[in-house]
């Protein structure tokens, strides 16, 4: 009976069938873990579904009263299928129906592996495949996708291609909305302060200046005779407003020069206004957006002509991998053929023994369908007595 109970409790975390019997009468459920060292083909097996990989691997089935159940490997919650799945790699149970293990489809295959230690090549087969297959899905996704990358790129090419002729400048906008301002004040701007510079020193007409007013009351100044320290404030911050006077007079001369009444250039800056707000327009942006916008389309197209070196790096890339697979894979087979005759000859060794003197072992290996395995399809065939034909076991 303890016998029993053990291989039903293994049994369970390996993803057999849960039923409400296992949970123990007045318990709430049942809870079971079994703890492996981990191997190379389960440690692909677990790569391959993105589950944690250690040393140790911790299979755990909880059973609900109801019978319903949950699965967990290495803390991660998994379905019954992955748990047999993962078991299949990790352990083999040997009890009365044992036997029938042979008659599964892969036995064979892992039987012949284990006898010539041939796992850890198995597992390098099984990585190239899954290279190989995955860099085949993303070349496929690839190639259905180019055609709508190619309306998008030629869409692209169109709209840098403007944006390139308009040779916008980065702060060019700003600078031109600025210029266009002054030259478009221009005259009004000179005549304003040609005014100022009058009412400075009014050196071109009879009005009374401030320059001269000053002048003028400093003259009134010096007719009084009284040394009275206000008096003397008086006349310097007079004297200092003459000297800033003929300063500011100085300044808006410089100035007055500076402004430029340039009709031509105005019509320039006004058209090439014109132009950056058309496009802006067209592109269904901001005036102020387009330089951005323009770096950004530059980007896009430039990640989309890499997608074209890609698609050519990933036909390499699959090529390659699919030779690497195909030596490995045929290398593999090459070991399997050589072990399969030792291993023929040791099993019909023990055949007297089983009273099958007269019968005859051979493990047959044909090339099947390539796959993480390899691409050998293999079978144990038997020839019980002499004259009878050799069949499957």
């Amino acid at each position: 009976a303890g016998k029993s109970i053990l291989l039903d409790a293994l049994g369970l975390t390996l993803g057999q069938r849960a039923e409400a019997d296992f949970v123990r009468r007045g318990a709430e459920k049942a809870d079971i873990s079994a703890t492996f060292r981990s191997n190379p083909a389960a440690r692909s097996w677990l790569s391959d579904h993105d589950l944690p990989e250690d040393d140790d691997i911790i299979l755990r089935r909880v059973i609900s009263t109801e019978g319903r159940s949950r699965g967990y490997i290495n803390g991660r919650p998994v379905s019954a299928g992955d748990l047999r799945e993962l078991a299949s790699c990790l352990i083999s149970v040997h009890s009365q129906n044992a036997h029938q293990r042979l008659l599964e489809k892969d036995a064979p295959r892992q039987i012949l592996d284990a006898y010539a230690g041939l796992q850890e090549d198995t597992v390098h087969v099984g990585d190239l495949w899954r290279q190989w297959q995955s860099a085949r899905k993303q070349l496929r996704s690839l190639q259905e996708n180019s055609s709508e990358l190619q309306a998008q790129r030629q869409l692209l090419e169109y709209q840098v291609y403007e944006l390139r002729d308009l040779e916008l400048q980065d702060g060019e906008l700003d600078e031109l909305e600025a210029e266009q301002k002054r030259l478009a004040g221009a005259e009004n701007t000179q005549m304003s302060g040609h005014r100022a510079l009058m009412a400075c020193d009014g050196s071109e007409n009879d009005d009374p200046a401030a320059s001269s007013l000053v002048h003028q009351a400093l003259q009134q100044l010096d007719q009084i005779d009284d040394q009275h320290p206000l008096l003397d404030e008086c006349r310097e911050l007079l004297s200092q407003a003459a000297i800033q006077l003929e300063e500011a007079g100085d300044s808006l001369q410089r100035y007055l020069s500076l402004v430029d009444i340039n009709p031509h250039r105005l019509s320039q800056v006004e058209q090439r206004l014109s132009d950056i707000y058309t496009m802006a327009r067209k592109h269904h942006i901001q005036a102020e957006m387009l330089y951005t916008h323009w770096q950004a389309q530059e980007e896009s197209l430039a990640a989309l002509q890499l997608s074209d070196g890609d698609l050519d790096h990933l036909e390499a890339a699959v090529a390659e991998l699919q030779n690497a697979y195909d030596l490995a894979a045929g290398q593999l087979s090459d070991a399997r053929r050589a072990a399969a005759e030792t291993m023929d000859r040791a099993i019909e060794s023990h055949f007297a023994d089983l009273s099958l003197g007269r019968a005859c072992f051979s493990t047959r290996i044909e090339s099947g369908r390539a796959g993480a395995e390899g691409k050998d399809d293999i079978q144990f065939m038997v020839q019980t007595n002499p004259g009878l034909p050799e069949g499957p076991l």
